[in-house]
């Protein structure tokens, strides 16, 4: 608290029941410490509240900065998860619904951030809603069938001996281990032929073995034996691991801001690329910089493609690109071709349809979540471009102006003539 004193400082807050079904809220301190001249993290402690409403929320979080001698006024950024009472705008009835609004008009500079590896992985969950519950059901049931026996491993390991030295360890589905289920997939597809091999023995064994009655076992050799689950992992599989990558890059300690949102306006307009017509994505926005640019996530890139969204639906005007010409992958599309000519397993050209029907709307939902869970303040994460040297210091014509700095971020009794002399000299 001694080296906060009276400096900004942003508060990384979480809130969270215990096994005793207490509820706690989690704070943590971010702040720039002259001593070690370097940002530091670091945890403040524990508060009951009895119940997680906004204005509980808000009356606890002030009287737990109170007791640690911090002020309110200081405050100039608060991270959190997607909590509706937490981070929420407005609620239905248009009312102050989470922490965030109420201590935004106590201080109108507030900046919010949002959890984007938590957010990431909601979107994937959520989207995941579209596909067939049967996708979930084999990679879950997959893992869980050797999970607890070393006889069901050791037949198994025996089988792929054949293929491989050792077969990848399949992973298990969870709600709060952030896109584990790119790796399922992965690892399910990577093992597709001898898991399929391995539930197909089971369940057909000759004389003398008996052959597996269980009702999961049946289940699942006849899944493997399903073309449509392997084509729905495939098309799945490209998507995931760029979420992932994407998610990891988030988690990094020290990373430049911009650079990540900018990687997140490449997901966002390549997934939006993917199904919407070409004429519906015009994009004129110039880069910042000629020289080693980045180009920033901009509203405009969100504006447009809501605008995409909302036309997607229309029987006249549509958005939306023919079935036949969206992109869904290649290793997805190569395995579709397979399927159609019925080389290896016969599938209706109605059935194929459907699967590219599930795909779409897949890709729909994904990016509808995207944005809804995108940050408000995308303009004031725009600006921090500006201190990127590559763009502050370019020669061109594109330099920023003290006018584009990110003085939102500045304090209310900041001295802005000190501020734009320094940076004119640089």
């Amino acid at each position: 608290m001694s080296d906060i004193g009276k400096q900004p400082f942003s508060i990384i807050l979480d809130e969270s029941t215990d096994v005793t079904t207490d509820k706690y809220m989690a704070y943590c301190v971010r702040y720039f410490n002259e001593d070690l001249d370097d940002i530091v993290t670091d945890f403040l402690g524990l508060q009951v509240v009895y119940r997680a409403t906004a204005k509980v929320l808000h009356t606890a979080f002030k009287e737990f900065l109170s007791c640690m001698g911090l002020s309110l006024g200081n405050l100039i950024g608060l991270g959190t998860d997607g909590a509706p009472a937490l981070c929420s705008v407005v609620n239905k009835k248009n009312e102050d619904n989470s922490l965030f609004t109420l201590l935004k008009a106590e201080i109108p500079n507030l900046q919010l951030l949002k959890c984007v590896c938590h957010s990431l992985h909601k979107c994937s969950e959520k989207a995941m809603e579209e596909l067939p519950s049967s996708i979930e059901f084999l990679l879950r049931e997959t893992r869980n069938w050797f999970a607890h026996s070393t006889v069901r491993q050791l037949e198994y390991f025996e089988l792929y001996s054949n293929v491989c030295e050792k077969p990848h360890k399949l992973t298990q589905l969870s709600d709060t281990r952030w896109l584990v289920l790119e790796k399922a997939v992965q690892n399910i597809l990577t093992q597709w032929e001898p898991l399929k091999q391995h539930f197909h023995q089971l369940v057909n064994s000759p004389p003398p073995k008996k052959p597996e009655k269980c009702y999961t076992a049946r289940t699942l050799s006849s899944m493997f034996n399903d073309s449509v689950h392997y084509l729905y992992l495939k098309f799945l599989s490209p998507i995931l691991k760029e979420i992932s990558n994407l998610n990891v890059k988030f988690q990094a300690e020290r990373a430049d801001a911009v650079k990540l949102y900018s990687e997140l306006r490449t997901l966002l307009l390549s997934l939006a690329r993917q199904i919407f017509k070409p004429s519906f994505l015009k994009n004129n926005i110039q880069n910042t910089g000629s020289t080693g640019s980045l180009s920033a996530l901009h509203e405009e890139d969100i504006r447009l493609v809501k605008y995409a969204m909302d036309h997607a639906n229309r029987e006249f005007g549509s958005s939306l690109l023919k079935l036949e010409d969206i992109d869904f992958g290649t290793e997805f599309q190569s395995a579709y071709e397979v399927l159609q000519s019925g080389t290896e397993s016969k599938m209706s050209n109605a059935d194929l349809l459907h699967v590219k029907q599930k795909c779409l709307n897949f890709l729909k939902r994904l990016i509808t979540e995207i944005i809804e869970r995108l940050p408000n303040n995308v303009q004031v994460i725009t600006k921090l471009n500006c201190f990127n040297p590559y763009v502050s210091l370019d020669k061109g014509s594109s330099r920023p102006k003290v006018s584009d700095l990110p003085w939102e971020l500045a304090s209310p009794n900041c001295d802005r003539e000190a501020i734009e002399m320094q940076w004119q000299k640089l």
